[in-house]
């Protein structure tokens, strides 16, 4: 035969468990008005970048936009060599 689980808190008086329920609900609501301004506070920071916070330019770069510096200073560069890596050339400056 399949036993009834035993309720892990079975109230003397009914009164008791609904005080005992909006006990429990106030904790999650304040619980909730937490982890709310947590998350403004995260999503705040997450939409910083270089241009409204103190981090610096080189701290967010991606590969992409170093590799599209590389080859526009290529482009600008008229020392041949520069087709194979970054510019070499101490006169071109690019």
């Amino acid at each position: 035969m399949l036993e009834q689980p035993t309720p892990t808190h079975s109230p003397k008086n009914p009164d008791d468990e609904l005080k005992r329920l909006r006990e429990r609900v106030a904790e999650q609501t304040a619980l909730i008005a937490q982890l709310r301004e947590r998350i403004r506070e995260l999503e705040a920071r997450l939409a910083k970048d270089s241009h409204n916070s103190s981090r610096l330019p080189s701290s967010e770069e991606h590969e992409e936009h170093r590799k599209a510096r590389e080859r526009k200073r290529r482009a600008e560069c008229d020392d041949p060599r520069v087709g194979v890596g970054p510019c070499v050339s101490s006169e071109c400056g690019a």
